[in-house]
């Protein structure tokens, strides 16, 4: 079987949003032992298209290899 490379990105905007990222991220390595998760940084952006007041996103990006 050939690799399989998949890119997912991960954002959140509410509650404690570092430690969601982490979560995800840790719930995605949980699925399988067989797969490769690669952790981009955390960057911080701007709502966009969103009510006024809306909290700033917390986003990031993860690499599955398989």
């Amino acid at each position: 079987m050939s690799p399989v490379q998949v890119g997912l990105g991960l954002g959140s905007n509410l509650g404690d949003r570092r430690a969601l990222l982490q979560e995800a991220a840790t719930a995605l390595e949980a699925i399988s032992d067989d797969l490769k998760i690669v952790k981009a940084p955390i960057y911080q952006s701007d709502p966009v298209e969103c009510q006024p007041g809306t909290p700033l996103f917390f986003n990031t990006c993860v690499e599955i290899n398989y």
